[in-house]
């Protein structure tokens, strides 16, 4: 019995198909032939302002900020308008 090391990166798990051939199923998070790729969400590049949080959605990677009260706009950039005094 041969034994091969897994050449899935990144905890991927490798499948084996017919013959020697095999395919790594990727951690959530990875891409690639060896999931050796770090798939990008809405998240990845820090869009929310002003202490808002980002929420990544499903494995598509979209998202979107959660505003903190004072915020609001598509990354909380803008401070809530008041009614006039």
């Amino acid at each position: 019995m041969f034994h091969f090391e897994n050449p899935c990166r990144n905890n991927g798990t490798c499948v084996p198909l017919s013959g020697v051939d095999g395919q790594c199923i990727c951690q959530s998070g990875y891409s690639g032939l060896l999931c050796e790729q770090v798939q990008r969400t809405f998240c990845s590049i820090d869009p929310c302002r002003n202490g808002s949080t980002c929420i990544v959605l499903n494995h598509t990677g979209d998202g979107f900020c959660l505003c903190q009260t004072d915020y609001v706009g598509p990354y909380c950039e803008y401070i809530t308008p008041t009614a006039c005094q």
